[in-house]
C-alpha cells in the first residue's frame, strides 16, 4: 500500500473510532476500538487497528466497511449539515463530517480506491 493511501486510511479511521466502525482482517469482521502505534518485525513504527480479542493489526492489512454516499437515504441527506458537490467532494461543517462518520458513509472515496469495502449488502451495522 502506498504511503498516501495509508495516511488517507489512517486519517479516515481516526475520525471514525468513536463510532465503532467494522473492519475485516482475513475472514473475520471486528469492531475498531482504537488505533495504536507499534514496532513491526522490521523494526519500523506502524499504525495498527485495535479490536477486542486480537493483537493490533497493521492498518494496511485491514479494510473498513463503509457505505457509498449513493446509498444514503433521503432522511440521512436531510440530517446532513453540508453539501455534496458534483465532483463527489463534500463541503461540510465538523458536525456534518461527524454525522457522515457516525453513519459510516465513505465521503473520501475509499471504496473505489480499494481501501474500504462496501457495506451495503452486509448486515454488520
Amino acid at each position: 500500500m502506498k504511503t498516501y493511501d495509508k495516511e488517507l486510511l489512517l486519517k479516515d479511521l481516526c475520525g471514525r473510532v468513536s463510532y465503532n466502525p467494522k473492519f475485516i482482517f482475513g475472514n473475520n469482521v471486528y469492531t475498531l476500538d482504537g488505533i495504536v502505534e507499534r514496532v513491526n518485525a522490521e523494526g519500523v513504527w506502524v499504525y495498527c487497528l485495535h479490536a477486542k480479542g486480537i493483537e493490533p493489526i497493521e492498518i494496511e492489512l485491514c479494510r473498513p466497511y463503509l457505505f457509498p454516499m449513493s446509498s444514503m437515504t433521503e432522511e440521512q441527506h436531510k440530517s446532513f449539515d453540508g453539501v455534496f458537490l458534483p465532483n463527489g467532494h463534500v463541503v461540510a461543517s465538523d458536525l456534518g463530517i461527524d454525522y457522515l462518520n457516525s453513519i459510516h458513509v465513505d465521503y473520501r472515496g475509499l471504496i473505489p480506491m480499494g481501501l474500504a469495502l462496501d457495506a451495503t449488502d452486509k448486515d454488520i451495522y
